[in-house]
This record gives structure tokens, sequence and C-alpha cells, in this order.
């Protein structure tokens, strides 16, 4: 563990491959798709790091990627934070003007160029638009949680919510009911049906491989991907 000199304590990483996502309910969800997907985040020399808040990823950056420790990085980032992550990869973008100015904007294809897939709103959503509302809720109740879910519901500012929106504010209320539930509503999905960050995000992992020097293992994770429908032929 290292400290920032505006005191941010940024963790060091004995891996070729970082993979930077806002919090520890983001990693609990790469970590559980990289197992559903038979994706080998240790033989691939790859890490899940948790920034604890993406207003953080500057100091990773600087910690971890070209500056720092020449590690690789991909990420992942939900939409409201896209520009923020744009603006600190833009730090050390060569590209033209004009890419430059679309990264710092939170442009979806030049984050995906830079290793960062996007959530169209975040993880949590993307989640319940997979798996269902009604996929969801079964979940829930198969923790036992089915009463609380429902105690929720009647709220006056939940009860006329799409249940969509009211599944988002379930997962977010708790300190760690979005760390809790994020392994169980990968394990809810086929392979197939992982959402598109996701499945980008671990293809991104399997090419990597090594840091590129392990062409061999990369290449055997994509086929496994592939078998699983985890990624596109």
């Amino acid at each position: 563990m290292t400290r920032t000199r505006a005191g941010i304590a940024v963790p060091s990483v004995d891996a070729g491959l970082v993979v930077l996502v806002e919090g520890e309910s983001d990693r609990a969800a790469v970590e559980a798709a990289a197992s559903l997907c038979r994706v080998d985040l240790r033989t691939l020399d790859a890490v899940v790091l948790s920034m604890d808040g993406v207003t953080y990823i500057r100091h990773h950056l600087r910690r971890h990627g070209p500056a720092g420790d020449r590690r690789q990085i991909l990420g992942l980032c939900d939409s409201a934070e896209s520009s923020v992550v744009g603006r600190a990869l833009a730090e050390n973008c060569d590209g033209s003007a004009e890419n430059t100015h679309r990264l710092r904007a939170g442009d979806p294809i030049l984050l995906a160029h830079h290793g960062f897939q996007m959530c169209r709103r975040d993880l949590e959503d993307e989640l319940i638009r997979a798996i269902g509302t009604r996929g969801v809720i079964d979940v829930i109740e198969a923790t036992g949680e089915r009463r609380a879910w429902h105690s929720m519901q009647q709220q006056p500012a939940q009860r006329d919510r799409p249940v969509a929106d009211q599944l988002r504010r379930w997962l977010g209320s708790g300190a760690t009911r979005k760390i809790r539930y994020a392994p169980l509503l990968i394990a809810a999905l086929p392979p197939e049906r992982l959402p598109e960050p996701l499945s980008a995000l671990l293809t991104a992992i399997a090419t990597a491989g090594l840091g590129g020097q392990g062409s061999a293992i990369s290449d055997a994770s994509a086929h496994r991907m592939r078998a699983s429908g985890c990624m596109e032929p």
C-alpha cells in the first residue's frame, strides 16, 4: 500500500494486468463472471481492483499505469462517470485533438479503445435487465429476504416506481447488500446472457493474457469463453 501526496491510499499489486472498478460490488461481480466463464484471472496474471470511488481513478492510473508500474490497465465504469474516466485516460492520450475531446467527454467507443467498458446506467441496472425483474426477485426470495423486499416496495417513495427501479434501490440500500448480491445475480445468468460490458471486459482480459506474453493461455481462455457463450466466435 502506498499513499499519494494527497494522502490517498493506493494498493500495490503483483500482477501484469490491473482491472479497475468503482467499488467492491463491481469487483465481486467481475470475479464471479470470470469464474462463470472459466476465465482464470490468476493464470492470466490479472487482478480486479476496487478504487473505492471512481474519483480516485487518476491516483490508480498514476500508480499502475504508464507513469507508474506500467501495468496494463482495463476497467469498467458507469455511464454517469464515463467523463471522469475519460478525462483521466486523456492525460496519457497521444491521439488527435478530436479523439482526445471525445475521450474526455466519455465517448464509449474511445473508452473501450482504452480498455474501459461502460455500463449504460450502472452494473446493477445491466444485471437487472439481463436477468429480468422476476429473476432478480427470485434471487431475493432465495436469500430469505422476501418480507424485507416487500416492505421496501410499500414505502411511499417506492410504491409507484417501476419494479426495475425498486430493485436498483433495494440493491443499493444497506452497507453490503450490493456486494452480497453481485455473485448471486451473476450465478442466476447463463454465460451467454452476461451483460455486454461484462462480456466485453472478460474478452479483453482473456485477450490481454499475461501482458501480451501469454498468448497460448489467452487463446485457451478465449476458446473456453466462446464455448460457454461468453464471447462471440
